[in-house]
């Protein structure tokens, strides 16, 4: 075990290497303090309620960190691409899933920590909100932007990363959809839907007590599929990355 954590971190520390000199890490930080600042802008001349301006920024916040992840997904694997054709990935070390495993913790470190940023510079600069509700609010985002990671993941190896990017638009939409009362009895099984819907959740539960017994029953149900359906992909997409040939289905160039 020792020894397959080791080759994971060296794996995870040459994606480090390549992501630094890239737009895509300078994408990561800026993209949130962007959104940040947009929304304490309009905010600063708004007349909405409190729960209104933290309930808009979280879902709109969402749909940021579901481009952000879907622009992530596309630009690293088009990078590998375009390294040999994924050499570096399938056939350098003695496990082609140590390099997935690597390259699905930098994602979700990437992820992570542009969620954490925007959640902080908002908590910070705004405040109006329990610190203890930022914190399970940014959790309860980033569960399922993990499971988004795996499903974009797959589609730009699998297809391209033009094909990630197009499904990513209609991921984004379907979120949008989300966030409105729709897909009121439907967003349970809709992952583009989860991370609105659990961070408009958790606030409700901050600001209205009185349904804490309804909020908690939806939210353990999303919860559930949620979990379910990204245990689902840990053990599937490995499988098949395992007997992947290196190349997409459709090529983008």
């Amino acid at each position: 075990i020792r020894s397959v954590v080791i080759l994971v971190l060296k794996c995870l520390h040459s994606h480090i290497y390549k992501i630094v000199k890239s737009p895509l890490f300078y994408i990561t930080i800026l993209w949130p303090i962007i959104c940040v600042g947009l929304f304490i802008a309009y905010y600063s001349v708004s007349s909405w309620s409190i729960e209104q301006n933290i309930s808009g920024f979280f879902q709109a916040l969402s749909l940021f960190m579901d481009c952000l992840v879907v622009m992530l997904c596309a630009g690293i694997v088009q990078q590998e691409q375009r390294a040999g054709s994924s050499f570096n990935i399938l056939c350098i070390g003695k496990s082609r899933i140590q390099m997935l495993i690597s390259l699905v913790i930098l994602l979700v470190i990437m992820t992570g920590l542009s969620l954490i940023i925007a959640v902080a510079g908002f908590a910070l600069l705004y405040g109006k909100m329990l610190t203890i509700s930022y914190v399970l609010t940014t959790v309860l985002m980033l569960i399922p932007l993990i499971c988004l990671i795996f499903i974009h993941l797959l589609i730009a190896f699998k297809f391209g990363a033009s094909w990630s990017i197009g499904s990513g638009v209609i991921f984004i939409l379907v979120g949008a959809l989300g966030c409105t009362g729709l897909l009121d009895k439907f967003w349970y099984y809709l992952p583009p839907t989860w991370a609105a819907r659990f961070s408009s959740l958790m606030i409700l539960d901050t600001f209205h007590t009185d349904y804490i017994l309804k909020i908690a029953a939806e939210l353990r149900y999303g919860l559930l599929i949620c979990i379910i359906v990204t245990i689902a992909l840990v053990i599937l997409i490995p499988i098949w990355f395992n007997k992947w040939d290196g190349r997409a289905d459709n090529s983008d160039e």
